[in-house]
């Protein structure tokens, strides 16, 4: 992705989080590109929060941490 192409991206999503209303990327923070790691295909422009949150989202560890929430709920 070019720079260009990167801006352009981020003028579409309203220069916002493609996930969330944030216009920041987080204290001290950058914006982050989300991308398919299968495929490299670039998803959108997000802010560090929702980045992170896609990343376990997509952890093959999730399912387990899933269980364990449900085991230990009050």
């Amino acid at each position: 992705m070019t720079p260009g192409e990167w801006e352009a991206m981020f003028e579409r999503q309203g220069r916002r989080c493609a996930s969330c209303p944030a216009t920041s990327p987080g204290p001290n923070q950058r914006w982050q590109t989300d991308h398919d790691h299968k495929t490299g295909r670039v998803r959108g422009i997000l802010c560090v929060s929702c980045n992170v949150l896609v990343g376990t989202l997509e952890n093959p560890r999730r399912a387990l941490a899933e269980a364990y929430l449900a085991r230990t709920a009050a």
